[in-house]
């Protein structure tokens, strides 16, 4: 799939199937071979002759829209027709709205339009006024043709002109910055033994113009995204998942149904989002989902039931963003506090390996490798399997490398990613791969090193395991396209 500098995308108006007049006004910006917007109609892939399914064509679209740089929506009445994906099953969620979800997701720029001269209709506008937080550039004051044209026409020229595309690009704050930015802004005191989390999924928003779910199309998604290897797709099936669910919301008559439902989709969501790097005080954030979860939950059960787990790795990994210390000292003393509750309802290798983490990221070196040797060891004596143990081997080799023992270190770094041989690669492999680059780095091994980081990298990029690239397996990627002796595509499960 070429890459554009802008996605365009807009609601069909009736009669059912007419394109927009506008979108013959905004092909001619492409002007011959130069194709600086992305339009369906351009790709033989989307023709109705196709022979992709409809949920390809969707998945399609929305792939177009991570590779583009700066989203474009026009809008008029219509929310579009849902995704088939069997003959007698067809969802909610429509190839606009994915698009949308889309671009709301990766905090892509974006300015959304509506044309005057009709009425959203209320599928519409519930679609829109949920993910208005996302879309700082949405404008509600309906505008003319003209007037839209000539606002893209401009921003196309913006990106014709490197520099001033650079000038907007710098005025983006820094991870770390704007992490410290929206947590300093949304982070709540709260006591996890006796509160329930104050975030949710969506901020608590749902959209009440949604019909009642279909079991049935919510477990063949649900299903599919289970099966999904890329977490860029899986993310995508989910949210077609949850949105098919806003039909009933918890707590609403008739939703007791589909709370287990909704369990499922919230807590695949969050696993699923954790590897795609959905960390922090996120519109569709980790938190914000285990926040919703925590209600279901307690509903359903009728007592506190938080995450505790889970929310302990959250907020640990949301500390790894801060810059701030107090800020970070903050955030690490609640996932403290979360492993804390969570064994307290019963010690397992996978809460001690959490909290060994957080005493890794907290300083407190002693305590994390205690806590890292008692994982190895119960895994090992429980007959875990090879990838748990070569989990807990890595992050044991990791901290004891932190800690000087570079030798003892790097080699149960080596053991860990030997074990790690899933196939297709998951993002504990890369996990893995990553720490053993920094080892090999730390022992003077820099050749290795990139190629383990340019192999990290590879992987993650091919399975949407945003989560796992930095800087230093961004650089060592670089360095691999361009120097062949590191072997680009070497790693297991990379083609």
């Amino acid at each position: 799939m070429r890459r554009t500098s802008l996605f365009f995308s807009s609601c069909f108006q009736d009669p059912l199937g007419e394109r927009l007049h506008i979108r013959d006004r905004v092909a001619t910006l492409n002007g011959g071979d130069q194709k600086r917007v992305w339009l369906a109609e351009d790709f033989t892939e989307l023709d109705p002759s196709s022979t992709l399914s409809p949920l390809e064509k969707a998945l399609f679209c929305v792939e177009g829209v991570r590779q583009t740089g700066t989203y474009v929506a026009v809008v008029r009445s219509r929310h579009g027709s849902g995704v088939d994906l069997a003959a007698d099953e067809r969802t909610q969620a429509s190839f606009f709205e994915l698009e949308l979800f889309e671009a709301a997701l990766l905090g892509k720029p974006a300015l959304i339009f509506i044309l005057k001269g009709a009425e959203l209709s209320d599928r519409l506008e519930g679609l829109l006024r949920l993910l208005a937080p996302a879309f700082p550039g949405l404008s509600w004051t309906p505008l003319d043709e003209e007037e839209i044209y000539r606002r893209m026409s401009q921003l196309v020229e913006i990106m014709d002109r490197p520099w001033r595309r650079l000038r907007l690009n710098s005025a983006a704050p820094s991870l770390r910055r704007a992490s410290d930015q929206l947590t300093g802004q949304r982070s709540q005191r709260y006591n996890p033994s006796n509160d329930l989390p104050p975030f949710q999924f969506l901020g608590g928003r749902l959209d009440r113009s949604a019909s009642m779910p279909s079991e049935a199309v919510v477990e063949d998604l649900l299903g599919r995204a289970s099966q999904e290897p890329s977490h860029h797709i899986r993310l995508v099936l989910l949210w077609m998942a949850l949105r098919e669910l806003m039909g009933a919301p918890p707590g609403t008559p008739g939703s007791q149904a589909y709370e287990l439902l909704w369990e499922r989709a919230l807590g695949d969501w969050t696993r699923s989002g954790a590897w795609y790097g959905l960390h922090g005080h996120l519109l569709m954030g980790c938190l914000g989902s285990l926040g919703s979860l925590a209600r279901i939950q307690a509903r359903r059960l009728g007592r506190l039931a938080s995450p505790h787990g889970p929310l302990a790795s959250e907020y640990y990994s949301i500390a790894k963003q801060l810059s701030l210390p107090r800020l970070r000292t903050e955030i690490l003393e609640l996932a403290r506090l979360h492993i804390d509750a969570a064994i307290y309802e019963g010690t397992t290798s996978g809460k001690l390996a959490i909290r060994a983490s957080i005493h890794r990221e907290a300083g407190r070196m002693p305590e994390a490798i205690e806590d890292y040797e008692t994982v190895v060891r119960l895994r090992t004596d429980e007959g875990a399997s090879p990838e748990g143990v070569g989990e807990a081997k890595s992050e044991l080799g990791y901290a004891l490398m932190l800690a000087g023992a570079r030798r003892r270190g790097l080699t149960l770094l080596e053991e860990g990613d030997e074990l790690l041989t899933s196939d297709p690669p998951n993002g504990f492999t890369v996990r893995a791969k990553r720490k053993l680059g920094v080892g090999y780095f730390r022992s003077g091994a820099p050749q290795r090193a990139l190629r383990t980081l340019a192999d990290a990298h590879h992987i993650a990029m091919r399975y949407g395991m945003l989560d796992q690239i930095g800087k230093w397996e961004r650089a060592a990627a670089w360095l691999d396209r361009r120097l062949p002796r590191f072997g680009r595509g070497s790693s297991r499960g990379v083609s």
